[in-house]
């Protein structure tokens, strides 16, 4: 169990930081404070489990992107569609309608966390240093890992196309 101090400390010193990272992903200001709410509800009964409590911050950026996620699988209300919008480039001269597809049908092959890193970096615009903490990985595993994605989403839009 934690202590109350150790608690309030630990709250006071990251709401801020949780906030960001939730607002980065949820939009409504309502669903946001749910989630930061269950983020640190979630924090406090694991926290036996961190070792390291240096390594808080971190830890709750995971709990808090792993929230949002299951917020959207929970309700339904993010779909593959909406990452394929973002990812269509409106420059282009393809019809939006087709790119949109496409982009959706590929999005939809990839495995879970291979979606994750595309919406964290191109939906979402994350840094990739941020995500690679938030994920626990090197940023030299990580532009691995979306060197690969992307391959395997060209792939996958090519015969979608």
């Amino acid at each position: 169990m934690v202590s109350k101090d150790l608690a309030e400390k630990l709250y006071r010193e990251n709401i801020r930081y949780v906030q960001k990272v939730v607002n980065t992903i949820e939009k409504d200001k309502w669903r946001r404070e749910d989630i930061v709410q269950e983020v640190f509800f979630k924090a406090f009964q694991s926290l036996a489990q961190l070792r390291d409590l240096s390594k808080f911050r971190p830890w709750v950026s995971r709990i808090a992107v792993n929230q949002c996620y299951e917020y959207y699988r929970r309700n339904r209300e993010v779909s593959v569609d909406n990452i394929a919008v973002a990812a269509v480039d409106r420059g282009s001269n393809h019809d939006d309608l087709l790119d949109r597809d496409m982009v959706t049908r590929a999005l939809n092959q990839l495995k879970p966390e291979e979606r994750e890193l595309i919406i964290l970096k191109y939906y979402l615009d994350w840094d990739s240093a941020d995500i690679a903490v938030v994920l626990d990985i090197t940023l030299n595993n990580l532009n691995v890992r979306l060197h690969r994605v992307r391959s395997k989403l060209r792939r996958l839009m090519e015969i979608h196309s």
